[in-house]
């Protein structure tokens, strides 16, 4: 099922916490009254999220961990696809199936069969119990749950960006957090400073930011192994994990593009993304939260809003990031582009230095400029004649035209630092 369909289906995730399984929900929500009728091995199956199924075609998006709830209404006249539920649930080493058979004569034997060769807990609930007694208190418990580990991942990716932490001290805080270390760690970074999502004076999880906190988790989750989701200052970030750097490299495009998806539909915003490289030391995970973060500013700067950029994207604004506070190199760019800055700057109708970054975007094409700056080509030839006798440089040149490109971009990059420090 199609991610955008996907998400506008019946259906309901709730993040779990860490301690959650079958056992313990069937003790804590309307599961009380339910029946484990076979696959009774499997009660310690972990629970990750929770959803009600009753969309015809869903077994794709079924996940590790998944704890699916149906009266099977859009399969009641097809065991084959009533089967095919169980069997993806089970290939995807779910956390088991609970049915209302309200609408159903009966329940193939082949899902008996499935559900005790591969100890999936297949539960059935009486029609009275509605969903709402399994999904409140299953929401109320995990709440809790997950609010625990979030501020134990918090302070845990805090400590490790600020490098305030030995290795020894990571190695074992990483152990109490179920973290395999011998994987490879990306980085994902979200900003929504923008967005109706922040409600806080501070840069601490505020009682809104953990309700973000909860949403994200449980809809990155079922989508990558070992996620954690922390905040920094206006910036969610989402810590990934693939079993290889080749896994990293060939997955984390398509992973981001899902869950950016996701995220875009449940809070109805078009949210920018950076990601890092991948790393397998995780006390290098700093340098994964820089690589984001630059990743974030420079891609929307540069290729707009609602876009995912790659560090390994951003080519020479990379180095001309590490150049723009660099004094020599302030002094070079003040001396070629000062006369045209101090001129746009008297002159509010000049535009020389926008007409100057067309020109040279255009590779000198008079036609083209003329066209991106909607001028007519004798306004254009009359700026380009100003621009030159301003700089007393030479437009044909291309080693001036390389100069200026360079010093036009060292510019934007220390317009974007100011934007996103202000």
């Amino acid at each position: 099922m199609p991610l955008k369909s996907l998400a506008q289906a019946k259906f309901s995730f709730l993040e779990v916490g860490e301690s959650m399984d079958i056992r313990k929900a069937m003790s804590v929500s309307g599961l009380r009254k339910g029946t484990i009728v076979a696959g009774k091995g499997g009660l310690n199956r972990p629970i990750k999220s929770v959803t009600v199924l009753e969309v015809p075609d869903t077994p794709h998006f079924l996940t590790e961990g998944l704890l699916v709830i149906s009266t099977f209404y859009a399969f009641k006249d097809n065991k084959k696809a009533q089967i095919d539920v169980l069997q993806t649930l089970i290939n995807h080493n779910g956390a088991g199936l609970v049915l209302k058979p309200r609408f159903l004569e009966e329940i193939p034997e082949e899902m008996y069969r499935l559900a005790d060769q591969y100890n999936m807990p297949l539960i059935t609930i009486p029609n009275e119990v509605a969903y709402v007694d399994i999904l409140t208190p299953l929401n109320e418990q995990m709440y809790q749950e997950r609010s625990d580990v979030n501020k134990l991942e918090q302070k845990f990716m805090d400590d490790l960006i600020k490098r305030n932490m030995t290795f020894e001290q990571m190695e074992n805080q990483a152990k109490k957090l179920d973290i395999d270390l011998d994987r490879v760690f990306g980085l994902m970074m979200i900003n929504y400073k923008d967005c109706s999502l922040d409600h806080s004076s501070n840069n601490e999880p505020g009682v809104d930011e953990k309700a973000i906190l909860q949403q994200v988790h449980a809809m990155v989750s079922p989508l990558v192994d070992q996620t954690i989701v922390f905040l920094k200052k206006h910036d969610i970030c989402i810590l990934c994990s693939f079993p290889t750097k080749k896994d990293f490299d060939s997955q984390i495009g398509e992973v981001s593009r899902n869950i950016i998806e996701r995220v875009n539909h449940k809070f109805q915003y078009g949210f920018s993304v950076g990601i890092s490289r991948g790393r397998s030391h995780f006390l290098d995970i700093y340098k994964s939260y820089d690589e984001a973060q630059l990743a974030l500013k420079i891609g929307e700067e540069v290729w707009g809003k609602g876009q995912i950029t790659h560090f390994d994207q951003l080519g020479i604004y990379r180095v001309l990031f590490k150049l723009k506070d660099d004094r020599e190199t302030a002094e070079y760019v003040k001396s070629l582009l000062e006369p045209l800055l101090d001129y746009d700057h008297n002159n509010h109708q000049s535009e020389l230095i926008k007409t100057l970054k067309a020109y040279l975007h255009t590779n000198g094409n008079i036609t083209k400029t003329s066209e991106e700056l909607f001028v007519h080509r004798s306004t254009l030839k009359y700026r380009l004649g100003k621009i030159q006798k301003l700089i007393q440089m030479d437009l044909d040149d291309s080693e001036v035209r390389l100069q200026l490109q360079v010093a036009l971009k060292i510019i934007y990059m220390k317009k974007i630092d100011t934007k996103n420090d202000g």
